[in-house]
C-alpha cells in the first residue's frame, strides 16, 4: 500500500508539472461594483435625524423649497432625505404620509443587504454614506469579511455626511493605502461656501501580486445630460449650456479628475475608476459625432486652460495624453427599468491593461430590494457590478 501511495503521489506531480499552461495560469476573477446607497448613514446617525426632524418647527422639512425649514446639525442629512422617492423612481412621497421610524431604518439596511448579497462584490465604491460604521450596517452579515477605506473631511469642524468607502474583500485582496483626493472637492458656483465630494483611492495588492488602483468618484449632480434617443438633440446636454446653472461647478472638476487619471495610470499599476459620476458618459461617447469635446475646437488633448470651453466630460478628461493613461468605459448589459430613475449616471473604467484582459465583458446593474409591501426601495441607484478578470 505505502509503495503504491508514493507511486500515485509521483504520478500526480507529474501531471502537475507537466500541465499546459492554460492549466496552471488561470486568471483570478473578482466582482467589482459601485453604488451610491442615497444618504446612508449608521444607526446612531440615524436616531439624531428622527430626533431632530421630528421637532414641530422642522416637521421633515424640505430645505430647497421651504425657507422657514431649520437645518439638522452637521454631518447629518436634510431631512427630506428620505421622504421623496418611491420604489418606482418617480413618484414623490408627501412627507404628511410619511415620516423615517427605527422600523423603516430596519427595514431599509435589510434590502441594502440583500442587494449586496445578490452583487456579491470583492470590491464596492459606495457613495452617499457616512463612514465606514454605516458601510459595515449595509453590507449586513458579510462585514467581517472586507476592510474598509473612508474619506477624510475637507473641515474637520464641518463634517460631511455624504463621504465616500471602498470595501474589499480580505481574502481576495489586501489594502495597502488609502488616501483622500480633495483636488475634485471644488467651491459650488451655486452654493458659496459649499464644496463638492472628494475622490478616494485606494492601493490594492492582488492574490498573484497584482497592484491595483481603485479610484471612487460623486461628481456634481444636476448637469446629467438627458436621455437620448433616435431625434435626441444633443445640444442641451453640452456642458457649456448657459441654461443648467449646475453645469459651471461640474465643469470645475474637469482639470482635477483628468489629472487623477493621468496620475493614476501611466506608471503601469492598473486603475479601476468607477463612481457616481452624475453624468450619461455612454451617451457622450454615442453622440460624440454631434459635436467637439470643446467648442470650437477638434481635439481634446491636454488639460484645457479655460474651462468654460469643454462640452463633452469624458472625451476632455480621458484624451490618451500622456500616452497609455486612456481608459475605457465598460459598457452595460441590456437596461433594466427597475433601474431606470438614475440609470446611466454610474460607472466603471479600465486602466489599459485591466481593459485588454477583459475584452467584451459589460457591467450589470443589480435590481434593488423593496420593502415595506414594496413601496419602498433600498435606494434611488442600482449597484453596477462588473466580473473583473485580473491579469
Amino acid at each position: 500500500m505505502k509503495r503504491f501511495l508514493n507511486c500515485y503521489r509521483f504520478a500526480v506531480f507529474a501531471m502537475l508539472a507537466t500541465a499546459p499552461a492554460w492549466l496552471s495560469a488561470q486568471p483570478t476573477r473578482i466582482n467589482v461594483a459601485t453604488f451610491n446607497v442615497g444618504w446612508w448613514i449608521s444607526d446612531p446617525e440615524f436616531k439624531q435625524v428622527v430626533a431632530q426632524c421630528s421637532e414641530p418647527e422642522r416637521s421633515w422639512c424640505d430645505p430647497r423649497s421651504d425657507a422657514q425649514c431649520r437645518p439638522v446639525s452637521s454631518g447629518l442629512p436634510p431631512c427630506n432625505a428620505y421622504t421623496e422617492y418611491h420604489s418606482s423612481g418617480v413618484s414623490p412621497i408627501p412627507r404628511a404620509v410619511f415620516s423615517p421610524t427605527a422600523h423603516y431604518w430596519d427595514a431599509k439596511r435589510l434590502a441594502l443587504e440583500q442587494t449586496l448579497r445578490s452583487a456579491n462584490p470583492d470590491v464596492l465604491g459606495f457613495q452617499e454614506i457616512s463612514g465606514e460604521a454605516a458601510a459595515r450596517a449595509a453590507l449586513g452579515r458579510a462585514h467581517d469579511e472586507y476592510s474598509f477605506c473612508t474619506s477624510n473631511d475637507r473641515d474637520v469642524a464641518s463634517p460631511e455626511v455624504q463621504r465616500l468607502v471602498i470595501a474589499v474583500r480580505k481574502n481576495v485582496l489586501t489594502m495597502a493605502s488609502c488616501e483622500t483626493d480633495f483636488a475634485l472637492a471644488v467651491e459650488d458656483m451655486r452654493n458659496a461656501g459649499h464644496f463638492t465630494r472628494p475622490a478616494l483611492i485606494a492601493s490594492l495588492v492582488g492574490p498573484a501580486g497584482h497592484k491595483i488602483r481603485v479610484a471612487n468618484v460623486h461628481l456634481k449632480s444636476g448637469c446629467a445630460s438627458p436621455a437620448g434617443d433616435a431625434n435626441f438633440d444633443f445640444r442641451g446636454a453640452y456642458l457649456d449650456s448657459t441654461e443648467n446653472t449646475n453645469c459651471p461647478t461640474l465643469r470645475k472638476q474637469i482639470g482635477p479628475l483628468e489629472r487623477l487619471i493621468e496620475r493614476e495610470s501611466i506608471d503601469g499599476a492598473h486603475l479601476i475608476l468607477l463612481g457616481d459620476f452624475n453624468r450619461k458618459l455612454d451617451l457622450e461617447l454615442n453622440r460624440r459625432k454631434a459635436g467637439n469635446a470643446r467648442a470650437g475646437s477638434s481635439s481634446a488633448t491636454g488639460i484645457p486652460v479655460d474651462s468654460e470651453q469643454v462640452r463633452l466630460l469624458w472625451p476632455e478628461v480621458n484624451d490618451g495624453d500622456p500616452t497609455n493613461s486612456e481608459l475605457t468605459l465598460m459598457f452595460r448589459e441590456p437596461r433594466s427599468t427597475a433601474c431606470a430613475r438614475n440609470e446611466g449616471l454610474d460607472h466603471i473604467a479600465l486602466s489599459q491593461g485591466l481593459a485588454a484582459a477583459n475584452r467584451g465583458a459589460r457591467t450589470r446593474e443589480v435590481e434593488l430590494a423593496k420593502f415595506a409591501g414594496r413601496a419602498f426601495a433600498a435606494s434611488d441607484h442600482c449597484p453596477l457590478v462588473l466580473q473583473l478578470n485580473l491579469p
